[in-house]
C-alpha cells in the first residue's frame, strides 16, 4: 500500500512540474469524432525589445522545437493518464532530432508508453514520410501511429495511395477526400 501511494505522490510531483501558467495545450477537434490536433501554446513575457517576429522564430528553430515537444509530449501523458483513453492526439515530430539518437529515444519514449501509445498519432508531411521512410517505417512496425499530411510532393497514382494504408489517418483538404479512405480522411481546415 505505502508503494502505489509512493508512487502516485511521485506521478503527481511529475505532472506538476509541467503544470503552469506558461505552456498551455489546446485540443483543437477535427472532423473524426475523438481525435484531436494538439497545440501547445507558451505565456512567456519578453522584453518590448523583441519582435513577437523574432520571438517566433526562435520558437520555431530545430533545437527549441526539439524541447517543445518533450514538454507537449508530457502534457499529453498526463492527460490520457489522467483517464482521458478515448482521445487520440495527433502531435508534430521534429524529425531533424533523429540525427541525435540518445536525444531522440528519450523522445520517443514518452509516447511509446504503452499507456499511451494507442493515443498518440505523428503528424507527418508526405514529403517527410519519403525522407524519413525506412525510420517511421520502424516506428510503425513498433505500434507507432502516424498521420500523413498530403502534400504537393504526393503523386496521386494508385500506386501512391495503396501505400497510404499503413498511416491511421490522411490528412488532405476537403476536395481531395474522394481519393482516399473516407474513414481515414481528416480535414486540413479544421485543423
Amino acid at each position: 500500500k505505502g508503494l502505489v501511494k509512493e508512487s502516485e505522490k511521485k506521478k503527481n510531483n511529475f505532472f506538476n512540474e509541467y503544470l503552469s501558467d506558461t505552456f498551455n495545450l489546446e485540443l483543437k477537434s477535427t472532423n473524426i469524432k475523438n481525435v484531436y490536433n494538439v497545440l501547445l501554446s507558451y505565456n512567456i513575457k519578453f522584453p518590448k525589445i523583441y519582435s513577437s517576429y523574432s520571438i517566433n522564430r526562435v520558437f520555431k528553430s530545430d533545437i527549441i522545437s526539439e524541447d517543445m515537444c518533450f514538454i507537449e509530449y508530457n502534457l499529453i501523458s498526463k492527460i490520457v493518464l489522467n483517464k482521458e483513453y478515448n482521445k487520440e492526439c495527433l502531435v508534430d515530430f521534429p524529425f531533424i532530432i533523429t540525427s541525435k539518437k540518445e536525444k531522440t529515444n528519450r523522445l520517443l519514449n514518452i509516447i511509446t508508453n504503452d499507456l499511451i501509445r494507442e493515443n498518440v498519432i505523428i503528424k507527418v508531411t508526405y514529403e517527410y514520410y519519403t525522407k524519413y521512410k525506412s525510420f517511421i517505417s520502424d516506428l510503425i512496425k513498433d505500434g507507432v501511429k502516424f498521420a500523413v499530411i498530403i502534400d504537393d510532393t504526393f503523386d496521386y497514382e494508385e500506386s501512391s495511395i495503396i501505400w497510404l494504408n499503413i498511416f491511421t489517418y490522411i490528412i488532405t483538404n476537403k476536395d481531395d477526400v474522394t481519393s482516399f479512405d473516407k474513414n481515414k480522411v481528416i480535414f486540413k481546415e479544421r485543423m
